[in-house]
């Protein structure tokens, strides 16, 4: 039989740095134990003040012998708690609140014997969702607080990964969506912590499993002050079946791997899903270098988002940022594509800029298909796909900004491009090799089987084939489609500028020719 007494009273205890919920004392009865129980704020990742412990309220529940369960209830600095408990082992915990949002947990288990008072500590730990990582940080020292920061950022995952999977810790709504996003902040330049060939890598099992939805940003908010440098000697950041945010403050860069140099984002099982969204921060100088004998390679010089499993989902969401510099024989800024049946790759711009990116196809984005059933599409709703180069020295090069393209072979796959909004100026595509053939689409070049839409936005056009750096107008050195290149029997193409309120349609005649 459990029995349970209250009196009103808070002692401090440890130093002040704790709160006892003490006992009340009945006379016992010979077949019973008693419980003194301390809350204590120690803890050296995140120690908890006296007004903190003060503060806050507290659910506790107690497992102990044969099954015997009981929870109970602490408001803010209002109450203790005696226990008379049936004699045997007590696992004892802890859930504090403030303001209703869970804020941490402690703990702990005793013995209680009959006629006898046990004792018991709880070490209450703050949850926190922050973590740091530093230049001259520690993975083995470090606790990931802002004194005491990790040296990679593979070392913050890890603990991580750790406090996210362990069964006795609520983290909250995890699982789900909607779990609590753990935030990881880099100050200074990360130059190592390289796992295989990435500098940053999370990958799961399915989506929520492993790891809560994950956000990378800087601890300040120059992009310039903060970066993660893979020296080309890695990728930067490999994303499998795991939800990722790039935030202000960070610059991925020197990254070198044959898909995706910055980033490479993939769903590789039946049903999965990974996720990348930028909403600040900076990819730059990163490269894919092509594979000799794998024409599969080279591609997605800044960021590689792609499936590899049927029905499976990898997206990209850019808010904010910018894609820059980098380098690949196909999608230099970005390389979208849905290799698996029934799956889904998909990039949705909403902001910011892509610029400055050099490839043979697709300077700044390429999007596509390669399976049957598949679909691949970019939607942009705004920003700006600015300065980006499709150029080739042995032919092959088109589409300066965007390149569209369904690969596959099969009429049940589908490759698209949606223009709702945003700016496709000052893109070239250019070719030393057979200049008759190659070099259109200085804006946008939807290849066999793509499909383009235009309700808004602009697509800026030139009137010669001479492209003049900085200007709006985008080039193509062949005169074929300045802003848009359709091929198809017959092939389309605009050549003056696409302003805001002109539509375009890639299955129909209506506004191409000019």
């Amino acid at each position: 039989m459990t029995t349970v007494f209250f009196k009103v009273s808070i002692p401090l205890f440890l130093a002040g740095l704790a709160l006892s919920l003490t006992a009340c004392p009945p006379a016992l009865d010979s077949g019973a134990g008693k419980l003194r129980l301390v809350l204590s704020g120690g803890g050296a990742r995140a120690a908890l003040s006296p007004d903190t412990i003060n503060s806050l309220s507290y659910k506790l529940v107690f497992s102990g012998p044969g099954g015997e369960t009981l929870s109970r209830e602490a408001g803010p600095g209002t109450g203790a708690l005696s226990l008379t408990l049936t004699p045997g082992r007590w696992n004892i915990r802890a859930e504090a609140f403030e303001e209703g949002q869970f804020f941490g947990l402690g703990e702990t288990a005793v013995t209680v014997e009959a006629g006898k008072t046990a004792e018991a500590v709880l070490a209450m730990k703050k949850f926190s969702t922050v973590w740091y990582v530093a230049a001259g940080g520690n993975d083995i020292t470090g606790t990931g607080s802002e004194a005491a920061p990790f040296a990679t950022v593979n070392g913050a995952l890890e603990a991580i990964a750790a406090l996210y999977g362990a069964s006795s810790f609520a983290w909250p709504n995890k699982g789900t969506a909607a779990a609590a996003p753990a935030r990881i902040l880099v100050s200074g330049d990360i130059t190592t912590g390289l796992t295989g060939d990435n500098m940053v890598e999370i990958s799961d099992s399915a989506l929520y499993t492993t790891y809560p939805p994950i956000i990378l940003a800087g601890a300040t908010a120059d992009d310039s002050e903060n970066s993660i440098d893979a020296s080309s000697d890695a990728r930067v950041v490999y994303i499998v079946n795991a939800d990722l945010t790039l935030g202000p403050g960070l610059t991925l860069t020197g990254g070198d791997a044959d898909l995706g140099g910055g980033v490479y984002v993939e769903a590789n099982f039946a049903d999965s899903t990974a996720s990348f969204t930028m909403t600040g921060g900076t990819i730059s100088g990163n490269t894919a270098t092509a594979i000799t004998g794998n024409p599969s390679s080279g591609v997605g010089g800044g960021v590689w988002v792609g499936t590899r499993a049927a029905d499976s989902t990898a997206s990209f969401t850019m808010t904010g940022g910018t894609i820059s510099s980098n380098t690949a024989l196909s999608g230099g800024g970005g390389y979208v594509e849905a290799n698996s049946s029934g799956s889904t790759a998909s990039f949705t711009m909403i902001g910011e800029t892509i610029s400055g990116n050099t490839a043979s196809v697709g300077g700044g984005v390429w999007v596509g298909t390669r399976a049957a059933d598949s679909t691949a599409f970019f939607t942009m709703i705004g920003g700006t796909i600015s300065g980006n180069t499709a150029s080739s020295a042995d032919g092959g090069s088109a589409g300066g900004g965007v390149y569209v393209v369904e690969n596959s072979g099969s009429t049940t796959a589908t490759a698209f491009f949606t223009m709702r909004g945003g700016t496709i100026r000052d893109n070239t595509a250019s070719s030393s090799f057979s200049p008759t053939t190659h070099g259109k689409g200085g804006g946008v070049y939807v290849d066999s089987g793509g499909t383009f839409t235009k309700s808004s936005g602009t697509i800026y056009g030139d009137d010669d084939t001479t492209h003049t750096s900085g200007s709006d107008e985008n080039t193509a050195t062949t005169g074929d489609g300045h802003a848009v290149y359709v091929y198809s029997s017959p092939s389309k193409k605009r050549n003056t500028d696409a302003g805001p309120e002109l539509t375009l349609d890639s299955t129909t005649s209506e506004n191409w020719g000019e």
